[in-house]
């Protein structure tokens, strides 16, 4: 059984600040998805703060099984 993971992050770092930018160009949650899917039994996928419905709709809740926050500076957002 793979186990479906969404990684949440804020993604205020990646659009305010060139230097983390430049180091996470598709943003530190993608990367931290990316680590988890080198394991074959994790299906990771991503979801930010500037997203519609803050990319976590009903339907993909539903079809989460793991949701993971990854976030420094927007904790008051969730």
């Amino acid at each position: 059984m793979t186990i479906r993971t969404v990684v949440w992050g804020e993604n205020i770092h990646e659009n305010t600040n060139a230097i983390v930018r430049g180091l996470y160009p598709e943003g530190m949650h993608t990367t931290i998805a990316n680590a988890l899917n080198s394991d074959p039994g994790i299906s990771a996928t991503t979801a930010t703060l500037q997203e519609p419905e803050h990319g976590l709709s009903e339907a993909r809740l539903a079809q989460t099984d793991v949701l993971t926050w990854w976030g420094h500076k927007d904790h008051g957002a969730v």
